[in-house]
């Protein structure tokens, strides 16, 4: 009998030791573990300190190039900003920094590659010019300082081949202008209607340039063309690049419901600003590709 209590207290002791046992491995091995998951859940909810951003150091490099008047420099710089740092905070400005000097070099006497001089031969207009070299009336106008198109045998004209496309996208509302598939300048876009049964994506291309002006087209030789509104007309049906706020633009009402669409016929296409239209009127010719997307 005393033999079978000592058996059993020995039992109990050892149980007891081994649950004093398991208790103390407990507090020192799982509790830790439990403590360090936590202090790592810790650490994963402080925000982390934000990352100098390393486009900052191509960005003010060009600003100080600008600064020296070295602005083909500063945009290629800014190019490379582009192209390597897509994400970086400062795309947005080094994009209207390089659209504004891409075009200030394009349309201005300053050295710009693919420029050349042309000597006006007898019986040669402004237009069959421009034809002749891929490049438009307007650029003629505007880079050779011309009030009108009168020219002379013996007049040096700069010319230069526009090969631009475009493209427009419709979810960030942008029309950029391309050369040789590269970035060029960036608007800003108004608007984009499409008409009755058609969506982006599609591409199309310049089958028409047109001024207008109370309702009228004007011609080249009109004393009223420098005023004119300037259309482009896109090989989709219906579908144009035009300044915003023109006659027949639609609002944002009857796009939703075009149960309601008025009487009259409405415009659709790419609506810009009339200030940017010029330039884009200027710099496009018959056949440049123009591709909308989402």
């Amino acid at each position: 009998m005393h033999l079978k209590i000592i058996v059993a207290i020995l039992g109990l002791g050892i149980s007891g030791f081994l649950f004093i046992s398991s208790l103390w491995i407990y507090q020192k091995n799982l509790r830790s573990e439990e403590r360090s998951i936590a202090e790592m859940a810790g650490i994963e909810t402080v925000a982390p300190e934000e990352l100098p951003d390393p486009a900052v150091e191509y960005h003010d490099r060009a600003i100080e190039l600008i600064r020296q008047q070295r602005v083909a420099e500063a945009r290629d710089l800014l190019l490379d900003l582009v192209r390597i740092y897509p994400d970086s905070s400062k795309v947005r400005e080094a994009k209207q920094v390089i659209g504004e000097i891409n075009m200030d070099l394009l349309l201005s006497k300053a050295s710009f590659p693919g420029k050349k001089i042309h000597v006006v031969q007898r019986g040669e207009s402004l237009a069959l010019i421009a034809r002749n070299n891929g490049t438009s009336y307007d650029f003629l106008l505007r880079v050779n300082g011309l009030i009108d198109d009168v020219i002379h045998p013996g007049d040096r004209l700069t010319v230069y081949r526009l090969d631009f496309s475009v493209v427009v996208k419709t979810a960030d509302k942008t029309l950029t202008l391309m050369r040789k598939n590269r970035f060029f300048k960036e608007y800003a876009v108004d608007l984009v209607a499409f008409p009755p049964g058609i969506r982006a994506p599609f591409a199309t291309e310049v089958i028409g340039k047109t001024a207008n002006l109370d309702g009228r087209r004007v011609s080249t030789s009109d004393p009223q063309y420098a005023v004119a509104e300037r259309w482009i007309a896109l090989k989709q049906p219906g579908f144009l690049i035009l300044p915003s706020g023109v006659d027949g633009q639609p609002t944002g009402e009857q796009l939703i419901n075009p149960q309601q669409t008025p009487e009259q016929d409405l415009l659709y296409g790419v609506f810009i600003r009339p200030e940017d239209m010029y330039e884009i009127y200027t710099v496009l010719t018959m056949s440049s590709p123009v591709t909308i997307t989402r």
